[in-house]
């Protein structure tokens, strides 16, 4: 008896000995969260990379009939998350001044390696994030590259709007598994 109840204290404490710790705070600019209108601290990064809701945010959090809620931290550097009831969040692309939209089920992922894969609306990674860029799900497929570089198209950017285009790399085809359909030739997209 005095064995097992040592044994279940050195779990334990082994347990808690490796939760990870709150690294950093982001504030969050999203009206729903906050009365003022501006600015409050809802992500908490953790000291093993993951990131997720404060509780003050999960309890005023407004969710979708889905059971996710986009969060924006910060547009200029592409910090929008996708966030869900039990406070899971998962960096997505920042498009149209939100979290990026669901296509086919999927969204797309960044990964704390900056690169680009998809996750779906468990917030679960499907296909891992191993590119530099991956296209929204149309046809049943994504275009991807390695190696793109995003470049300003100067004479449609003003102020507040900075459209950019993808110049380079090596493209491919994959479908919903992450399953390569097709290497494009060149330099540049292709298709089926």
């Amino acid at each position: 008896m005095k064995i097992f109840l040592l044994s279940l204290g050195l779990s334990i404490i082994t347990a808690c000995a490796s939760t990870p710790n709150i690294t950093k705070r982001l504030t969050c600019y999203n009206h729903k969260l906050t009365e003022k209108k501006g600015k409050d601290v809802c992500i908490e990064v953790l000291s093993d990379g993951s990131v997720q809701l404060t509780q003050e945010a999960l309890k005023k959090m407004e969710f979708g009939k889905d059971g996710l809620a986009s969060v924006l931290v910060s547009l200029r550097n592409n910090q929008c998350f996708w966030a869900n009831k039990d406070g899971r969040v998962k960096k997505t692309l920042c498009f149209d001044n939100g979290s990026d939209y669901f296509k086919m089920g999927l969204t797309r992922h960044i990964g704390a390696n900056g690169k680009m894969g998809f996750m779906n609306k468990e917030l679960i990674i499907v296909i891992k994030p191993i590119y530099d860029f991956v296209s929204p799900f149309r046809d049943k497929v994504s275009h991807v590259c390695n190696g793109c570089k995003s470049v300003p198209i100067k004479k449609h950017n003003h102020e507040g709007c900075n459209h950019t285009i993808l110049q380079g790399g090596k493209w491919a085809i994959i479908d919903k598994a992450g399953n390569k359909l097709k290497d494009c030739p060149g330099n540049e997209s292709c298709y089926l």
